[in-house]
């Protein structure tokens, strides 16, 4: 039975992979977003997916989709200069300024870990990471499934308890 769900689960995954593969992008959309509740915004990045409504899967350079409805899109201009991806430490750098205090960073060899809890546990979360990632990759290429590693480091936060969790979550989630 485990099997079958881990299976489910890694189809799931490989859909979603290869729906967030970008195409190559012709420019680089400057958009202007007014989502509820929050100010103004604006973004740059590659479109993923353009709706009919207007609105996009917007990737932005730190890896971020950003999901933009036409509705929210107040001004949008496009101009010939390619995405350049953050580098690993102007990621890490961008997310500590995001985080609230006290998370630090654990790196491995895919993953940015930002963590509130203990290093063992965030060493062991990026451990866990990594075999499966592995594990995912190795599936799908047996499988004949063309699966392209990231292009840059995934980042995942661990919070030390659901508290924590539920605060950081709030201004996303409501």
């Amino acid at each position: 039975a485990w099997l079958r769900r881990l299976k489910r689960w890694l189809s799931l995954a490989m859909t979603l992979l290869l729906a967030s593969t970008p195409q190559p992008a012709l420019a680089l959309e400057h958009v202007t977003v007014a989502l509820p509740g929050q100010p103004e915004k604006k973004l740059s990045g590659e479109p993923i997916v353009e709706a009919r409504d207007g609105g996009m899967l917007l990737k932005t350079a730190d890896g971020a989709i950003h999901r933009l409805p036409g509705s929210t899109i107040r001004d949008r201009k496009s101009d010939s200069e390619p995405l350049v991806p953050l580098t690993r430490e102007e990621l890490t750098a961008q997310l500590l300024a995001e985080l609230p205090a006290g998370f630090r960073i654990h790196n491995s060899k895919n993953y940015i870990v930002c963590y509130n809890t203990t290093p063992t546990y965030a060493e062991w979360t990026s451990s866990l990471l990594e075999r499966l990632q592995r594990a995912f990759i190795s599936y799908w290429k047996k499988q004949k499934s063309p699966v392209k590693e990231p292009e840059q480091p995934l980042v995942v936060l661990v919070f030390a308890d659901q508290a924590s969790y539920a605060d950081y979550s709030k201004k996303d989630l409501g």
